[in-house]
């Protein structure tokens, strides 16, 4: 008789994944937009392929050799052609970009400031790691107003920010677009020590990771696709955006080997962020949302998790499960009433 190991969960921890993470995680680069072939097959390096999981009875998943029934899933990963800004975290990179030097991504603030806080340790909750004081929010705003650079003395310029995902430098030489591969080269050159001031973990979130390098595609077991009462397979809403996604990164790789004109290549890239934002957050104002061919809104990741039928209230919040239980709270009058009856 053999002794199983129990394993208990100490603690949840999020990060946010680096691109090295998200390859490492990865089963398989998916390339191909198609998800099955003439023979009703999935195609491999498809959205389909058999190396993400098994939703098929009896089938084995080519990746842990379970069948549906134990396989958990697997993820897979696209390589983009060009960065893309990772919406969730728009107001972070915003916030990022005006506190810190255009040149040498040092925070705008003095250096005998930065020391002063520096000298200061603040103990957090015990699951998370011990942090630095955080700078207070006066001094970041000085920081955005400043014209100049306390540490390297080069000039700072204002920064335009146009709702979703456009950020604006106005020159001396007129107004300059700041694109994701150049705020991904500022970002990693941010010290750990200015990071933790400002209040971030390093070990989990450096700011560089909000630009998307390589976008994580889920396993089939979260996007299954149905087959309909006239035989006809339709798929996940996930899917139907990642097929997009996949389509438009094709044809900006193909366009810069080709050495197609910039201003093309630009429309592309805007395309790809086009396409990557409704994926996370079909519901962004200042684009419109993606439809279906009837004209039915796609239900992408944040649409999946918020609201009444999302997943925390509709799917979890309020249900009959086992070591749990519910309260109900009474106005104090209702309970007097309640009592003198």
């Amino acid at each position: 008789m053999s002794i199983q190991t129990v394993k208990s969960i100490e603690g949840i921890k999020f990060c946010v994944w680096s691109p090295n993470e998200i390859r490492k995680y990865s089963v398989a680069e998916i390339t191909a937009p198609e998800t099955y072939d003439e023979d009703g097959m999935a195609v491999q390096g498809g959205l389909m392929d058999g190396r993400l999981g098994t939703l098929e009875p009896g089938q084995k998943c080519l990746t842990c050799g379970n069948t549906s029934a134990r396989c958990p899933g697997h993820f897979g990963h696209i390589e983009l052609a060009e960065p893309v800004l990772h919406i969730a975290f728009i107001d972070n990179i915003h916030k990022l970009l005006t506190t810190t030097c255009r040149s040498c991504s040092r925070i705008k603030v003095p250096q005998d400031v930065l020391d002063e806080f520096s000298k200061f340790k603040s103990y957090r909750a015990s699951y998370t790691v011990v942090s630095q004081k955080r700078i207070p929010d006066q001094i970041l705003e000085k920081a955005k107003k400043s014209k100049e650079c306390p540490h390297c003395g080069k000039p700072q310029y204002e920064l335009i920010f146009t709702k979703p995902t456009i950020f604006i430098e106005k020159t001396d030489l007129g107004e300059n677009r700041l694109l994701p591969i150049t705020i991904r080269e500022r970002f990693s050159q941010i010290t750990d020590e200015d990071l933790e001031l400002l209040n971030y973990n390093i070990s989990t979130a450096r700011p560089e990771w909000f630009i998307l390098q390589a976008l994580p595609v889920p396993p089939v077991t979260v996007r299954p696709s149905i087959i309909l009462e006239t035989g006809i397979r339709s798929e996940d809403d996930l899917t139907h955006k990642m097929v997009d996604i996949i389509r438009v990164n094709q044809r900006l790789k193909e366009s810069k080997e080709a050495g197609t004109p910039p201003l093309i290549v630009q429309d592309l890239v805007d395309l790809l962020q086009y396409h990557t934002t409704t994926y996370f957050d079909n519901e962004v104002s200042g684009i419109p949302q993606a439809h279906h061919r009837s004209g039915r809104p796609l239900k992408t990741l944040t649409q999946r998790l918020k609201g009444k039928e999302g997943r925390f209230r509709g799917s979890l919040s309020g249900k009959r499960v086992d070591f749990s239980s519910r309260t109900i709270k009474f106005h104090h009058s209702r309970m007097l009433k309640l009592n003198s009856s």
